[in-house]
């Protein structure tokens, strides 16, 4: 067939079938095989099956001792698309993989066990799943607190990487920012940020612009309700800097019981989100790189009531 189709007719034939198909055709030549596997072919077709089913939806879920489903114990995908499977990754310990993604199709997934963190790359579409070599530590460190995990591309290098804040248990000590390169399979040592802040676990895949995005406190706090930065990790430069967040939140609704916030991704800017649990409704703000400005773009009235 090559040797009679154009080679962009023969792309975009491929780009619409189902993955399936792909993962058979991969043998057909070096040439598709190449083609397949390239991030801008991915793209298109990842763009194609979202015009066609809309998002896919990665959930967590176990079954108890009496066979009935409970949330936090394996990765499933679920969506429309006929043609897709559900994926299962097996059951591990409740609420210990930490998930981040999708970008182009890929997840970056850690796993915590009693013999250290481990870390993965996934992808359902392809459905290959690779562990990546184990993450570099800081001499004279004690073992860490926590991680932050963040993933995303740089389309400078033209490489995929992952971002892994440690805080370490040594008291006032800065986080640690390790980053891994799908390129080179290994990880480097990117810098400490300014100060031991709290991070909050992401809630939202929150990367844009080559970025990723964390609410943290200056203060190490992980009962608090309310965040006073940003921690922004850039995946071209591996630099960190903060931003400080919206003034004109509604501080005196700001209470642990009342209120709640998160990031998200709205119209391709990092946005905030404000959740007001008492009169259930919600503001979006969004952040202008160029100023560093928030604007309120909108507020929201549920008809229900909600919790965090």
């Amino acid at each position: 067939m090559a040797g009679y189709l154009h080679e962009s007719l023969i792309n975009e034939i491929l780009s619409w079938l189902p993955v399936k198909s792909l993962l058979r055709f991969k043998s057909v030549s070096k040439s598709w095989y190449a083609l397949i596997k390239s991030r801008c072919f991915i793209r298109k077709h990842l763009k194609h099956k979202k015009e066609r089913h809309g998002d896919r939806l990665i959930a967590q879920y176990y079954e108890t001792q009496a066979k009935e489903l409970e949330p936090y114990m394996s990765w499933v995908i679920h969506t429309s698309d006929p043609d897709c499977e559900i994926h299962v990754l097996g059951n591990v310990h409740p609420r210990v993989y930490y998930v981040s993604g999708p970008c182009d199709g890929i997840y970056f997934m850690s796993n915590s066990k009693k013999d250290g963190d481990h870390y993965y790359l996934w992808s359902p579409g392809l459905n290959e799943k690779k562990k990546l070599p184990p993450i570099i530590r800081k001499p004279n460190m004690s073992d860490r607190d926590y991680i932050r995990v963040g993933f995303g591309f740089d389309p400078v290098t033209d490489d995929y990487k992952a971002v892994v804040i440690i805080k370490y248990r040594n008291h006032g000590c800065p986080l640690s920012v390790m980053v891994y390169s799908i390129r080179n399979d290994s990880w480097s040592y990117a810098g400490d940020l300014s100060k031991s802040y709290y991070l909050q676990p992401a809630k939202c895949y929150a990367f844009v612009n080559t970025s990723y995005y964390w609410l943290g406190n200056h203060v190490y706090d992980y009962i608090s309700h309310e965040y006073d930065v940003i921690i922004v990790v850039d995946l071209v430069t591996e630099g960190s800097r903060e931003i400080g967040l919206p003034e004109m939140r509604r501080k005196g609704q700001m209470t642990k019981d009342s209120y709640s916030e998160c990031l998200m991704v709205y119209h391709n800017s990092i946005a905030l989100v404000a959740l007001y649990l008492k009169e259930s409704n919600f503001d979006i703000w969004t952040l202008s790189e160029t100023t560093s400005s928030w604007t309120k773009e909108l507020t929201i009235k549920l008809d229900f009531s909600i919790s965090k």
